[in-house]
């Protein structure tokens, strides 16, 4: 059996392959990684982590929404999963989503739905719930919880980011894709301790400026709503989904739950009553719209009961666990 994963070095890959070699019944299995080492120097330490810790691990540094690339041809051909988490998410607003994103789903679709394409058994791919951002001003029509029936106009998403991931989406949506055994995350957005650490991302640079005492400008306002996802909880239903979820090819699916889609306010002053009661941190924050600076305020509630009405599998993290993890390990403390 063979696994291949795109973008298997960034944050949420490296949490999948950590999550893998976690269990014994992927140990003879082939772990493929494709990665365009686009984050640089973090790229070579995981390599080597992972070399050691699974025995049948290869990696490959090549850019796969380049069409005709032998190498990325023979991965996919010879896969029985695929599991899709390139791009730059840290970076909403940048002209490569459209190579990252859309170039590199209609590469891989044209692949898979080509004559003897291979033996695929699951591909997943990660969409994100930052395609809502524009439903309350564009949609006025449309009330909250937004499910996966809503499909803003990629013209007047609030980012290249979000319009990206919703041409991505169509595309699996299309005629020629009809059959495929895919599954598209409509992702909230992550936090969490990871091997391969982003900590530019919200929850996580808020723990980490706390520790080292500096100020953190949250984006938008304390009354935006946003939805998040623990990155443990991310890797392990991926790997729920691969064999245990048939009922879940051709749908996308909202990926998180109601109690962490909380108002911002709310949530980062529950954040810091940890970080003072159990750390003895006292976090210095303040939202960019307080300031009154030019900031992307992007606020939804979502539903995600299709998501539980398909899937049986709990999310087991929560606000204070991941941060209670993220700072135990940021501050020496495991």
């Amino acid at each position: 059996m063979q696994i291949l994963i795109i973008g298997g070095f960034g944050y949420i890959g490296s949490q999948l392959l950590e999550s893998i070699a976690a269990h014994e019944k992927y140990r003879n299995c082939n772990i493929v990684v494709v990665d365009n080492w686009s984050y640089g120097r973090g790229m070579a330490p995981l390599q080597a982590l992972f070399e050691s810790r699974l025995p049948h691990f290869h990696s490959y540094c090549l850019d796969f929404s380049e069409p005709g690339d032998a190498t990325f041809r023979d991965l996919v051909k010879s896969s029985d999963f695929i599991i899709n988490v390139a791009s730059l998410t840290q970076v909403p607003s940048t002209n490569l989503h459209e190579k990252y994103i859309i170039d590199g789903v209609r590469v891989l679709t044209e692949l898979l739905t080509a004559e003897n394409a291979g033996k695929l058994r699951k591909v997943i791919d990660i969409s994100s719930t930052s395609i809502y951002g524009p439903v309350r001003t564009r949609m006025p029509d449309v009330t909250p919880p937004y499910s996966e029936q809503v499909y803003p106009d990629p013209a007047v998403a609030l980012h290249n980011y979000a319009a990206s991931k919703l041409v991505a989406e169509k595309i699996w949506q299309s005629d020629r894709c009809q059959g495929l055994p895919f599954t598209v995350f409509r992702l909230s957005t992550v936090f969490g301790y990871a091997v391969g650490m982003r900590y530019n991302q919200f929850i996580n640079q808020f723990l980490v400026d706390a520790a080292a005492g500096r100020r953190t400008i949250l984006p938008g306002s304390p009354d935006n709503i946003r939805p998040f996802v623990h990155i443990r909880d991310t890797a392990d239903l991926m790997l729920h989904l691969l064999e245990q979820a048939p009922q879940t090819n051709g749908e996308i699916l909202n990926i998180g739950a109601a109690r962490l889609n909380p108002r911002l306010g709310d949530l980062f002053e529950r954040l810091s009553a940890l970080l003072s009661n159990e750390f003895g941190l006292k976090p210095d924050y303040a939202f960019a719209a307080d300031l009154g600076q030019p900031t992307l305020e992007e606020s939804y509630q979502v539903d995600f009961s299709k998501f539980e009405k398909l899937v049986s599998f709990p999310l087991r993290h929560d606000f204070e666990s991941g941060a209670r993890e993220l700072l135990t390990r940021v501050l020496g403390r495991a």
